[in-house]
């Protein structure tokens, strides 16, 4: 990764500071490190892999279009397996 992706912060009561980690792409920011790795690998600049057949929503990585489905879309995978 290039250029500095760390940005101090003090929070908000100034007893300690906390660190954040910002893509030096696209400047989204996060709490953790491996949030920012993953960014980086498996998201940022790139193409939505995973469409969802129900709706227009489409995701890049696999873990969220599963949180997807299943939050929005419990009944059709119901429907669906059940006429299997």
């Amino acid at each position: 990764m290039e250029g500095n992706i760390f940005l101090d912060l003090l929070e908000t009561d100034g007893s300690k500071s906390s660190r954040i980690y910002e893509c030096d792409t696209c400047l989204k920011s996060y709490n953790q490190l491996a949030s920012l790795y993953r960014h980086k690998k498996h998201e940022c600049g790139k193409q939505p892999h995973f469409y969802c057949p129900f709706c227009p929503h489409m995701s890049k990585r696999k873990d969220n279009f599963n949180s997807h489905m299943i939050r929005k879309h419990a009944n059709h995978l119901k429907a669906t397996l059940a006429s299997e």
